[in-house]
């Protein structure tokens, strides 16, 4: 995958441009290095474990998850990977629970 996820490329450049440092600088500055899926995968395994001890709803779970997640990598990986990986990982621990 990139350097850094879409989501990141505007807060970058602007940081970039307004401070005349590299983009380079600019992104390990603001700690937006790419992630990769198998850190994505740890993350999203935490935070959903943490929330199965807190018995969050199942209904619930999905909106609650990806928001937990995306505060912890936003502009570091695709938004659609995240949400791929959250819904695997919901899935895989509800079939395990049925």
């Amino acid at each position: 995958s990139g350097i850094i996820a879409k989501e990141a490329i505007h807060d970058v450049l602007k940081e970039s441009l307004s401070g005349s440092i590299e983009v380079e600088s600019a992104i390990k500055r603001r700690g937006l290095s790419s992630i990769s899926q198998e850190e994505l995968g740890r993350i999203v395994e935490s935070a959903l474990r943490e929330m199965l001890r807190e018995n969050i709803p199942k209904e619930k779970m999905y909106g609650m998850l990806m928001g937990r997640v995306m505060k912890l990598v936003r502009g570091r990986i695709d938004g659609k990977i995240v949400d791929s990986e959250v819904k695997r990982q919901i899935d895989e621990i509800l079939s395990k629970n049925n």
